[in-house]
């Protein structure tokens, strides 16, 4: 097995009990990529869905999706720009 294979399912077995450890505390149906959202909200304070999707390397309307998601389970609340009306 090479060595990138062995890296891509470690990873895969780290997610699997990452997750079923979110689980067993009551988060059900919260994925890594949820934590990873939580994670940079819970150190930066606030940011926005462009900032977050650098940072984590997914896209925007990937990491919009997980917001909403989080928002909808009362993780996170989102605060409107003041100077962005969109």
């Amino acid at each position: 097995m090479l060595l990138l294979q062995k890296i891509i399912l470690l990873g895969e077995i780290l997610t699997s009990e990452f997750e079923a450890n979110l689980n067993l505390k009551g988060l059900v149906g919260i994925k890594k990529s949820h934590a990873e959202v939580l994670i940079y909200l819970y150190r930066k304070k606030k940011a926005t869905p462009q900032e977050i999707s650098t940072i984590i390397f997914r896209d925007k309307a990937t990491v919009s999706s997980i917001i909403e998601k989080l928002i909808n389970l009362s993780l996170c609340i989102k605060i409107n720009s003041k100077t962005d009306k969109r």
